[in-house]
């Protein structure tokens, strides 16, 4: 059996570790859509009409595959499919930040 002394030593070093990680996500931050990575998230600014039926704006999407070579990512649209857009540069899709992402 663990002691409370024992638990409490532990839960601090388990606190210090997610504020370390946490400073680390903090200082990277992406400026432009060509540097997002799998897991960051693009908030849409604009829609056009062959997008208005699967994107929404202002609304966060997560991206769950990013391809470098083609600056291309893939999200989950409204309608539950799987699409992928290619980084536009802040014309339909913005970066969110690593602190922003808190949906």
């Amino acid at each position: 059996m663990i002691t409370r002394e024992k638990y409490l030593e532990a839960l601090d070093i388990v606190k210090a570790y997610h504020k370390q990680l946490n400073l680390s996500i903090v200082r990277r931050s992406f400026s432009r859509v060509k540097d997002l990575q799998e897991t960051d998230y693009v908030e849409v600014v604009k829609v056009d009409a062959n997008t208005k039926i699967s994107l929404t704006v202002g609304k966060r999407y997560q991206i769950l595959r990013f391809s470098e070579g083609k600056y291309q990512f893939t999200i989950t649209d409204d309608n539950g499919k799987k699409k992928q857009y290619v980084t536009d540069y802040g014309k339909t899709f913005k970066p969110v930040t690593p602190n922003q992402q808190k949906l």
